[in-house]
């Protein structure tokens, strides 16, 4: 698909939000499925019901939202040289994603201290004194970090971020995407379906395709504006726009194409991934056609 710019995105403005739309198509792979499970259905008992919203399946924002957090946090390591150029930043550290939360697993600890992500996690807080940012010592001096690049565009601890996330609906809604899935655990003695262990489930037929979209928070009531640094108090928020030379419109579709590259790049949604389940196609739909 061609490149997109920023000024062509459809939006409205809503209760002094300035929003430009992004539409997204996601297609359930061939010889693939879709299962994002939900609590158990009270009604049939089944255990491994797929999240529906009245009858239809549909791939929760929240699902989706975990998979472009993942991909940029991504693209943000693997192009740290070149962004810390494009941007004007002068430490690396500043770019690198954070762990958003303090209750890390030994797993995470070791990407900290491999130095792929950030010591801290993304927060402010704000006093009568003072306003709290990230911030790391090295040799006796601070640096402040700021928010991190994917918590700026997702949203940290105590600061929404520039983007929203509805939920997916199927596109053909009147045709049944549903197909139930029986599980069976094998007793390794008899070699026969263990007694207990028969679980049905459910999934969504391969083919499927959802659509929704992404908005993109132009500008905000309180002043701040997708593209610029967050300032509050004279304090930056976010450090890695700081020193960044480019015009905001040259700014705006740098981040567009960033985000573009990530949700493109998401190719599984949801469990049961060592079943096959889950591979997808996201794509920008074409419905991008005039600006606002």
């Amino acid at each position: 698909m061609k490149e997109i710019k920023f000024e062509n995105l459809n939006g409205e403005e809503i209760g002094g939000y300035k929003i430009r739309k992004l539409p997204i198509k996601i297609t359930v792979q061939e010889k693939s499925s879709l299962h994002i499970g939900s609590a158990e259905d009270p009604l049939t008992g089944m255990k491994a019901a797929i999240y529906k919203i009245d009858g239809i399946p549909v791939i929760p924002a929240s699902s989706f939202k975990g998979a472009l957090r993942s991909q940029m946090e991504l693209y943000f390591i693997n192009n740290l040289q070149l962004l810390k150029s494009k941007f004007n930043v002068k430490e690396k550290e500043i770019l690198k994603p954070c762990i958003p939360s303090v209750r890390r697993s030994i797993a995470e600890k070791g990407l900290v201290e491999n130095g792929i992500y950030r010591e801290t996690s993304c927060q402010i807080s704000i006093t009568e004194k003072d306003i709290e940012i990230p911030k790391i010592k090295r040799n006796n001096t601070t640096i402040e970090l700021g928010i991190c690049p994917v918590c700026y565009f997702l949203g940290a601890a105590g600061l929404t971020g520039f983007i929203r996330i509805n939920d997916f609906y199927p596109i053909e809604r009147e045709v049944s995407k549903i197909v139930e899935k029986t599980q069976i655990r094998i007793d390794r003695g008899t070699k026969t379906a263990a007694s207990g262990h028969i679980v049905t489930g459910e999934i969504v037929k391969p083919g499927t395709k959802f659509e929704g979209e992404i908005e993109i928070i132009e500008r905000k009531p309180e002043g701040f504006e997708f593209g610029k640094e967050r300032r509050i108090s004279g304090k930056t928020l976010d450090k890695w726009l700081e020193n960044c030379n480019m015009e905001i419109e040259e700014r705006r579709n740098e981040l567009l194409k960033i985000l573009v590259s990530c949700i493109e790049n998401i190719r599984i949604l949801g469990g049961w991934k060592s079943r096959g389940s889950g591979k997808v196609k996201t794509e920008i739909n074409n419905k991008i056609q005039s600006k606002i």
